[in-house]
């Protein structure tokens, strides 16, 4: 994920973009949030769509609740 994102960044560079609205979607979502963690000072804005960040033991248990109520 960190070699993609220094890679968008890199895209950024080369088109002499200093900052950015960065969107990302599923597996783009995560690579946008390193993006906003190792270069924030270039991140306007972060849009996440269809994207996790760590998988707590909270989360597993939510989704595991909202999953079995789903089925009900």
């Amino acid at each position: 994920m960190e070699r993609m994102a220094a890679d968008a960044i890199a895209v950024l560079d080369a088109e002499q973009v200093e900052t950015a609205h960065i969107m990302g979607a599923s597996m783009g979502g995560v690579i946008s949030q390193v993006i906003g963690v190792v270069a924030p000072e270039r991140t306007r804005s972060l849009v996440l769509a269809c994207t996790a960040c760590r998988h707590h033991r909270w989360r597993r248990e939510l989704l595991s609740d909202w999953a079995h109520t789903a089925l009900i």
